[in-house]
């Protein structure tokens, strides 16, 4: 009798401390991921494809980001690479759209610096927390906090990028 109290108790102390442990791991993820983690992740996917397209797009003209002058130009002209408007939609909670950051419009990716710290595109709205999804020029996406994206947009103004040729008639789907 007195072994089964023991194992019990055993298992029991396992369980509470595995608890604690998933507790303090989840605090520790980003408030982006915690406020509506399965719309956010959908929505982070959404501007990765976003990308991707946007890459493809590039690698057929010269490695050239579209020269879109706003976001409804470049899901027209990314369209034939996705075949889906859905790409741009974002479940956030508090509205908003994956937005074009058109300080990279005609902008060579392959010799942007930094392409891995440069947005492509983002959600338009804060999540809960002030985190957001966001969409980089190299292809990957990733929450940011609020913090990291007040410095992401100071950064974004100051970059001064070559732009290569015209910009496209604005065109919407």
């Amino acid at each position: 009798m007195n072994r089964k109290r023991s194992v019990f108790a055993v298992v029991a102390v396992l369980i509470f401390v595995a608890a604690i442990a998933a507790r303090i791991s989840w605090e520790k993820k980003p408030k982006l991921l915690i406020s509506n983690g399965f719309a956010a992740s959908i929505t982070l996917s959404n501007a990765k494809q976003v990308c991707l397209c946007m890459q493809m797009y590039a690698s057929d003209y010269d490695d050239l980001i579209p020269y879109a002058p706003d976001t409804g130009t470049a899901q027209a002209v990314i369209y034939p690479y996705s075949k889906s408007r859905d790409i741009w939609k974002s479940l956030n909670p508090k509205g908003g759209q994956i937005e074009f950051n058109t300080s990279v419009a005609g902008v060579n990716s392959a010799k942007m610096p930094e392409a891995q710290l440069t947005p492509l595109v983002y959600d338009s709205e804060a999540w809960e927390g002030g985190g957001r999804p966001v969409g980089f020029c190299d292809g990957h996406g990733a929450p940011v906090t609020g913090a990291k994206w007040k410095e992401l947009t100071e950064k974004m103004k100051l970059q001064k990028f070559t732009h290569v040729g015209k910009p496209l008639k604005p065109q919407h789907l």
